[in-house]
């Protein structure tokens, strides 16, 4: 009963390092999409700037 015990928690524990895994490439994709997003608006700030000094 105890060695059942045993493999149970080894079984959770490869889950859960899957799972830690899965959100540590998540964390990463969604932080690279925003700051992709971030110097997309950025440049695109200041190309509408650099155009159009006297609007703003």
């Amino acid at each position: 009963m105890h060695e059942h015990n045993l493999a149970e928690a080894s079984v959770t524990f490869d889950q859960q390092k899957k799972h830690s895994n899965f959100l540590i490439w998540i964390n990463r994709l969604i932080g690279t999409v925003v700051m992709f997003i971030a110097c997309l608006a950025v440049c695109h700030f200041a190309g509408i700037i650099h155009l159009n000094p006297g609007h703003f």
